[in-house]
C-alpha cells in the first residue's frame, strides 16, 4: 500500500473512532486519551489551549449528536503530521441537520494517534 494509501486509512478509521466516541456523551469523556497536553483547538472561532480546556468545551457540548461525512481527505504536511480534514453535516437531538467542515492535525507518539491541533466550523450562511 503506497503512502497515500496508508494516509486515506489512518484518516477514515481515525474519523469513524472519533465520532463514535464524541457523538455518544457517555463516551465523550473518553476522547481525553486523543489530545496532547498541549492541543490547540478552535471551535466555532473559539480557541481553546491545552487538553483541560477542550476537554471542558467537548464535555459542554449538547446531547447526542449523529454525523455524516460526505469527504475525508488527509495529507502529509510534514514528517510525524497528518491534515485531514471532513465535510458533513450533523444532527443535535430534534434540530434539523447543520453541515460543518472538521480538520485536524494528526501527530503520532508510541504507535498511537493524537490530536495536535483541530479546527472545527459549522455551515451556516447568512441569507
Amino acid at each position: 500500500m503506497g503512502e497515500m494509501e496508508q494516509c486515506k486509512v489512518i484518516a477514515h478509521q481515525f474519523v469513524q473512532n472519533y465520532y463514535e466516541t464524541l457523538d455518544k456523551i457517555v463516551l465523550r469523556q473518553n476522547l481525553t486519551h486523543v489530545y496532547t497536553d498541549e492541543a490547540q483547538v478552535v471551535y466555532e472561532g473559539q480557541l481553546y489551549t491545552g487538553k483541560q480546556a477542550v476537554m471542558e468545551k467537548l464535555m459542554n457540548l449538547p446531547g447526542n449528536m449523529a454525523r455524516i461525512c460526505s469527504a475525508v481527505d488527509a495529507l502529509i504536511i510534514e514528517s510525524g503530521y497528518l491534515l485531514v480534514n471532513i465535510m458533513g453535516q450533523q444532527k443535535v437531538d430534534q434540530d434539523p441537520p447543520l453541515g460543518f467542515v472538521h480538520s485536524f492535525v494528526l501527530t503520532q507518539k508510541d504507535n498511537r494517534i493524537f490530536i495536535a491541533k483541530e479546527i472545527f466550523r459549522l455551515v451556516l450562511h447568512d441569507v
